[in-house]
Parts: structure tokens; sequence; C-alpha cells
């Protein structure tokens, strides 16, 4: 009798394709009450067959881009990502900031990604706030 292992067939068949990578982001889950650092690492805004697009920071925090979710552009490196939880439930809100000590490159891949977002979120830009976002 010969053992063989099976791959569940509803994993086999997804495909990502990474449409931004931005290198060095700061997380932040922001509450009311305080802060606390989730992740720190590569921002990559992935494209997932069949499930719409996620948002992935390093290997252990992602979440889903959705069209009601509000993004909000806080400053030249600074973004509020809100997501909707049960009704009645709190928001989960992110504090995403970006080095911005990386050049042009950068620049060029938060302009991406602003368009993105106003094409596939709820996307605002505060614009008034030109300092520096302690998430803390």
């Amino acid at each position: 009798m010969s053992s063989s292992t099976k791959q569940n067939p509803s994993t086999q068949n997804v495909k990502e394709e990474v449409l931004l990578r931005i290198p060095d982001c700061r997380v932040h889950l922001v509450d009311e009450s305080k802060t606390l650092e989730l992740a720190y690492g590569e921002f990559k805004l992935v494209k997932v067959s069949n499930n719409g697009v996620i948002v992935r920071i390093g290997h252990d925090l992602q979440w889903p881009v959705v069209t009601d979710e509000l993004v909000v552009n806080v400053n030249a490196h600074d973004y509020l990502f809100t997501l909707p939880v049960k009704v009645g439930d709190p928001l989960i809100r992110y504090g995403v900031t970006f080095s911005v000590d990386e050049g042009r490159d950068v620049v060029k891949s938060l302009e991406f990604l602003e368009e993105f977002m106003r094409e596939n979120s709820c996307f605002s830009s505060s614009g008034k706030n030109k300092k520096e976002i302690d998430w803390k």
C-alpha cells in the first residue's frame, strides 16, 4: 500500500501578480487609546487570481483592498487604511509610513499606489498635514 500527499485543489490554481513593491514601510494598528507597531518590511500590492487585490507587508501582515475601504493620504509618506469589519464592530485602522529616504523610485511608487487606490477604494487626500506622523 502506498501513501501519497494530496494538495488542496482550491489552492493549486491560485496565482499572484505583484503590482507594486515599495522597499520599506512601518505599519501601526491605530486605536483611539493606543497604537501598536505590527510590521516592518516590504509593502506589496498583490493581485490574487479570483480573489481581488491584497496589501501585504513582509510575511506576516496582509489585508484586502475593497471598494468601500477608506484610504487616506495623510501626507507625502503616511497613509491610513481603514478596514470595515462586521456592523457594530469597531473599524480596524492601519497607519502605514513609507521611507522617503529611498528616493525618486518611492515617489513614483506612491503615485502609482494613490492612482490605484483612487480607482479601487474610497481614497482621499488630506494634503494639509505636512508634518511627519507619529502613530504612537
